[in-house]
């Protein structure tokens, strides 16, 4: 019996240090998904990208930016205004983004990227399928 309520009393310990433990990595990171095609080869659609909150970018860093109003965005910094705006650009596009982002707007740079949609597109190569691309309904009639 004493041995039972021991059991019991590690597993819950072990819970609550399991959900501390989360409760603090969601603190300090975030998983994001990928869903655009801006930042490819870097990362593409269905990729995760494991973002570091509140961490200070530096040139060459894939970023989260969350401004106000709209989605969120994962672009490379390229530098840094005077003003401490920070210039991003999509690795697959051909200029920088048109506005410098207030260094506010950055959630975090990127840690990790899981590939789970590179994978995917190399599968789909390597069999031979082709990726529909996204289209309005209007477009396919």
């Amino acid at each position: 019996m004493r041995q039972r309520m021991f059991n019991a009393a590690e597993l819950v310990i072990f819970v609550l240090l399991l959900v501390a433990l989360l409760w603090v990595l969601g603190r300090l990171y975030a998983p994001v998904r990928v869903g655009g095609l801006s930042m490819r080869p870097a990362l593409y659609v269905g990729d995760i990208a494991i973002v570091a909150k509140r961490s200070r970018p530096v040139v060459g860093d894939i970023v989260l930016i969350a401004s106000p109003g709209h989605e969120l965005v994962l672009h490379r910094v390229v530098g840094f205004t005077s003003n401490g705006t920070v210039q991003t650009m999509g690795d697959a596009n051909t200029v920088p983004d048109r506005e410098p982002v207030p260094a506010a707007d950055i959630a975090g740079r990127t840690i990790l990227v899981v590939p789970f949609g590179a994978l995917l597109e190399r599968w789909r190569q390597s069999r031979g399928y082709a990726t529909m691309s996204a289209q309005s309904n209007t477009a396919r009639r």
